[in-house]
């Protein structure tokens, strides 16, 4: 049987969403704001659903929809920022890419420009913060994982608006399903090989290697 990279995305986070939990002390990830940035909006909140974004927004029968999202359950924190002037998207959102990837993130997705849809859909239908809207030519999102104890997902999506501002969204969800030691080096282990090969193969029972295709 031949799978998607994002059917084994899928299927990997699903694994990690039934985990059981662990009692060890949760540590949590923590992001610098970019330096001179000016926070907007904030918010926390204690063990709520949130809607995981995949894949990009395409339109389908005339209505601009996500191709693939998963929700996770958790701790759910919140940052919009306003970027100095003359600081470019791509700017702000490598500043928290590069930090997540010295904290062991695994990238699940990431579209730039008019790959990603329209800035309207992400701002108005995803986020649902109207300071998002900007030009779909200057757009950028990433969705990564770090799989730690307690497992902590986070979107980031910059934008320069019509006006050249520039503003940054940062969403961290630290889901309530964790990973013990283990399960951490086994999810990383597929993220990582499909991210350098574009594929992982998996030994079926009858000893026969299964292709996953990116």
């Amino acid at each position: 049987a031949l799978f998607s990279s994002r059917q084994l995305y899928l299927t990997a986070l699903l694994c990690v969403l039934a985990m059981p939990a662990i009692t060890s002390v949760d540590s949590a990830v923590v992001l610098d704001d970019y330096p001179q940035a000016r926070k907007m909006f904030s918010s926390s909140l204690k063990e709520k659903d949130y809607l995981l974004a995949l894949g990009s927004y395409k339109k389908v029968a005339g209505v601009w929809r996500i191709d693939h999202q998963e929700r996770i359950t958790g701790d759910v924190e919140r940052y919009t920022f306003e970027l100095p002037a003359d600081v470019s998207a791509k700017a702000g959102f490598d500043h928290y890419v590069k930090q997540l990837n010295t904290k062991g993130a695994n990238t699940l997705f990431t579209c730039g420009g008019r790959d990603c849809g329209t800035s309207n859909s992400w701002a108005n239908n995803h986020f649902k913060i109207l300071q998002l809207y900007g030009l779909d030519q200057y757009q950028y999102y990433g969705a990564f994982v770090i799989p730690r104890e307690a497992t902590t997902y986070v979107a980031v999506y910059a934008v320069k608006r019509g006006n050249n501002r520039v503003h940054v969204q940062v969403d961290l969800v630290r889901s309530t399903k964790n990973l013990d030691a283990s399960d951490q080096s086994a999810v990383a282990q597929v993220f990582n090989e499909i991210n350098e090969k574009g594929f992982y193969s998996i030994v079926a029972p009858s000893d026969m290697e299964v292709a996953v295709l990116s």
